[in-house]
């Protein structure tokens, strides 16, 4: 199976990954004998200087991004290295079609802490009898109803 390996430089919360691929970073390895997809452990050949600037990896066969959380030198030459799934970036496109409510908001790395669509609790208002504005209607109303004039900031 194909490995590609990179620098990822982003967060781990990040949603799209900003990742530096490895010119020759492409590897083909083996699965490790009962190991799961989310964290697999992956057997193949590497020279020196394999792991210089490697943090990431890609496995197209499984179509999901991992982090490298360890690697071990079995003996010269052969190289075994552990990850886990990245789930954030492996299903990125499934994600960004759900539609969602957040009941706290972050944007930009600024947290805005409430969602004014749902009442959670955290955001607060009155219904408070006050007429700022009065407008006469030259015609009238013809039949009673009620009108609601409402802004806010």
């Amino acid at each position: 199976m194909r490995i590609r390996f990179g620098l990822n430089n982003s967060p781990v919360n990040k949603l799209k990954k900003s990742v530096i691929w490895t010119p020759g970073g492409d590897r083909e390895g083996s699965l490790v004998d009962r190991c799961s997809i989310t964290d697999p452990v992956i057997r193949f050949e590497a020279g020196p200087g394999a792991w210089t600037n490697v943090n990431y990896f890609h496995v197209p066969d499984f179509g999901r991004y991992y982090f490298i959380r360890k690697v071990v030198s079995i003996r010269t030459g052969i190289v075994e290295v552990t990850g886990h799934v990245d789930v954030l970036n492996s299903f990125r496109s499934e994600l960004l079609e759900n539609d969602a409510i957040f009941r706290n908001l972050q944007v930009s790395g600024r947290t805005f802490g409430y969602n004014t669509y749902v009442n959670d609790g955290s955001f607060r208002v009155y219904q408070d009898r006050y007429i700022i504005n009065k407008y006469e209607f030259p015609n009238g109303f013809d039949h009673s109803e009620y009108v609601l004039a409402m802004a806010g900031s």
